[in-house]
């Protein structure tokens, strides 16, 4: 949602997609060599592959760190931030991969989003910050959440 708010009101979010296209198109570039490599056996290639994609992840796991803090100190916190064991600095390296292949999602969907439903309302998005309200009915219930039966008029 976010992202399409983006799309529809923010002047810089060709900047997004640009970052988004280069971001994922290197990973996907490195995953398929790293699969090419080990399919004809270029060990020497794989090993470099492999450390890049291993470095990628450790610095954007720092990165994380670095935010994390940086939202913590602003905040002005009472108390401290809890500590984090390595076992969960590891998952978050082995998970900025999928983070980023998510985040192309995103931003595809985003891009080629033609209408959105916030709030039980149906928007069409029209481009140029044109937006249509397609489906508003406050007066129909909430059809996902069946009344409770004990509930009278």
């Amino acid at each position: 949602r976010m992202l399409t708010w983006s799309k529809m009101y923010e002047p810089t979010f060709l900047n997004t997609m640009i970052h988004c296209i280069c971001t994922v198109g290197v990973l996907l570039a490195a995953f398929a060599t790293l699969i090419v490599a080990l399919a004809i056996g270029a060990w020497s290639a794989v090993a470099v592959v492999a450390a890049g994609l291993a470095t990628t992840s450790l610095l954007n796991t720092l990165s994380y760190f670095v935010v994390r803090n940086a939202v913590a100190n602003s905040a002005n916190l009472d108390q401290p931030l809890p500590d984090v064991r390595l076992a969960r600095a590891v998952k978050l390296a082995l998970l900025a991969p999928i983070a980023c292949l998510i985040y192309g999602y995103s931003c595809l969907q985003a891009t080629l989003q033609q209408q959105i439903q916030w709030r039980q309302i149906t928007y069409e998005l029209r481009g140029n910050s044109r937006v249509k309200m397609l489906g508003y009915r406050p007066w129909v219930a909430n059809e996902s959440k069946p009344a409770a039966s004990e509930v009278s008029l």
